[in-house]
């Protein structure tokens, strides 16, 4: 926590002193080379990257456009011998842009589920889950995102809660009972 509050105060006293010196250029060339900051830095260039935007102080906030965020998801179900990198890289891939596997040096996840860290679009609902084969059977994995923020869980979309939904009878069954799609 103490880094990430440390890399968006940094950025926002560079772009400060940007404006006000001339030939600050240089010292932001350093900041993108930094051991601790530099690939956040990077990555965030052009879109967002988890809660971080580079911003130069001339574009419009409404032309900022939030539309990924990186989440850590815990794929369970998976059977032992496929707790492995090649499978949370095949099952994160269903659901974005894989960043990060949680498994040892050797490549194997311990513990009751593998957990893949994913770059994965808000702008569309979350998978509840994906059925992958292991062995010739199939095997219905569930996903748990972790730290996941505000949450309808009726149309399973990021960006407002179950009161806001503007689709809420997506969440009535057959029988006209409501049940949501996501969880209570």
């Amino acid at each position: 926590m103490w880094v990430a509050d440390a890399l968006s105060r940094r950025y926002a006293l560079l772009s400060i002193l940007d404006t006000k010196l001339l030939g600050f250029e240089y010292i932001k060339d350093l900041y993108a080379q930094d051991s601790d900051f530099g690939d956040v830095f990077n990555a965030c260039e052009k879109v967002a990257f988890g809660k971080f935007y580079r911003y130069d102080g001339m574009m419009a906030p409404k032309d900022i456009v939030f539309d990924s965020e990186t989440m850590w998801i815990q794929l369970h179900n998976i059977p032992l011998g496929g707790m492995t990198r090649q499978t949370g890289l095949k099952i994160g891939s269903s659901m974005g842009e894989v960043v990060s596997v949680d498994v040892d040096e050797e490549g194997i996840g311990w513990g009751p589920y593998l957990r893949v860290q994913v770059n994965i679009n808000i702008t569309q609902p979350l998978m509840r889950g994906i059925i992958s084969s292991f062995n010739g059977s199939k095997v219905w994995i569930a996903f748990q995102y972790e730290r996941l923020p505000n949450f309808c869980f009726c149309c399973g979309i990021i960006k407002h809660g179950t009161t806001g939904c503007p689709e809420p009878a997506a969440a009535r069954s057959m029988h006209g009972k409501y049940e949501a799609q996501y969880g209570a």
